[in-house]
Parts: structure tokens; C-alpha cells; sequence
């Protein structure tokens, strides 16, 4: 009996341990600063700041060497001279006091679980704009993914618009009964 418990402490202890702790409730913290700090560079920084700020924190970023040549813009994949042409639209607005971040509210999780990605926590996030003058609320998706190697965390934010080609290739083994159409 003895050699039989010593065989399967032995066997057992040769897996790898693959159950995570969900670390997404303990983080707000940090996706916040994310979302403030991707809008003090838009107002005071330049594209250079930008793209180094998307290649740190935007997820899509992981796909550009399967589509080379091509920036994923939230919605499509496009020339990085077309990306280029957006953002600084965007950043010429914002520097303009044309469009005004008046700040950004997190929701409580929609849905928190271990996927081929990563940790995946699908967060509702309500950015309110000033845009010439009149405030624009915007409700939408987050998804933020967590590197379970170097517990790094990215962010997806979600489109209606982007195709279902696409949203596979970032989440393969997306759970099918979570519905991220509308915001709840």
C-alpha cells in the first residue's frame, strides 16, 4: 500500500498545476489607469507615444505577424498608413478640445474565465465624451486578457463591426452563450 501511494504522489506531482486564481476583480485599478493613460497621451503626446502605448497594452498587437503589413484598427485590418491617418485625426481632435474625455466608468464583470488566451474578462465600460460641445456616452465592451506566463494584462475593446473571422482569430474558444451585442 505504501509503495502504491509513494507511486501516485510521485505520478501526480509530474503535471503541472494549471488551475489560475481569476485575478480580473483585484485589477480596476489598473484598467483604469490604462484608459487614462491612453487619453493623456492622445492630448499630450504624439504617435510615436501612441503606437508604443498599443504595443504594450492593445491585444490585437499579438496578431500583427499574421497579417503582416496590417494594423488592426478596432473593427479591421488596415495599412499602417491608414492607421496612422485615424489616430492622428483622433489626436488632432482631442488636442483641439474637439472631442474631451470627461472620464470613464467599469461595470461589474459580464464574464471572467481561463480560455486559450489567457485569463479573458469581458468588462462593460462607459466612456462619456464632450464631442463640439454636446456629451456622448458610449457604452461598449472591454475585454481584457491576462498572460498567464507573464501576468501582463492587454485590452480588446469591442465592436458590433468587427467580423466574426476576426473575433475568432483573437478568441477561438469564446464562450458562445455570452453575448457581447449589446451592453447590459
Amino acid at each position: 500500500m505504501k509503495k502504491i501511494f509513494i507511486f501516485l504522489v510521485s505520478f501526480i506531482s509530474c503535471f503541472p498545476v494549471y488551475a489560475q486564481e481569476l485575478q480580473c476583480s483585484k485589477n480596476y485599478p489598473l484598467f483604469e489607469k490604462m484608459m487614462e493613460d491612453k487619453m493623456m497621451i492622445m492630448k499630450n503626446g504624439n504617435f510615436e507615444e501612441v503606437s508604443r502605448f498599443k504595443d504594450k497594452y492593445a491585444y490585437s498587437t499579438l496578431f500583427e505577424s499574421k497579417h503582416l503589413g496590417k494594423m488592426f484598427t478596432g473593427v479591421k485590418w488596415v495599412s499602417p498608413e491608414e492607421y496612422a491617418d485615424r489616430v492622428k485625426r483622433v489626436m488632432d481632435d482631442v488636442k483641439s478640445g474637439f472631442i474631451v474625455d470627461d472620464g470613464n466608468k467599469l461595470f461589474p464583470i459580464k464574464y471572467n474565465g481561463i480560455l486559450s488566451a489567457g485569463e479573458v474578462c469581458v468588462i462593460p465600460v462607459e466612456a462619456r465624451f464632450i464631442i463640439n460641445g454636446k456629451e456622448k456616452l458610449d457604452r461598449k465592451y472591454t475585454i481584457y486578457v491576462r498572460n498567464l506566463k507573464t501576468n501582463e494584462w492587454r485590452a480588446f475593446i469591442y465592436s458590433d463591426y468587427i467580423s466574426k473571422d476576426d473575433f475568432n482569430e483573437f478568441f477561438p474558444d469564446f464562450p458562445k452563450n455570452i453575448d457581447l451585442s449589446k451592453v447590459d
